[in-house]
């Protein structure tokens, strides 16, 4: 199903609920991190960040 967007109009965001670890390249430490996701539906270019 097409859904027309509008470009710049709408942003679609996500926070991921599950929890993930980044690890210190170094000390080896677990850091805890969440995963915030976003796309811009028009030209489907996404973000993600931990």
């Amino acid at each position: 199903m097409h859904i027309n967007h509008k470009s710049g109009d709408k942003m679609m965001v996500d926070w991921n609920g599950t929890r993930m670890y980044v690890y210190d390249r170094y000390t080896g430490k677990a850091i805890p991190a969440y995963l915030f996701e976003s796309t811009l539906p028009f030209s489907m270019y996404s973000y993600v960040q931990a």
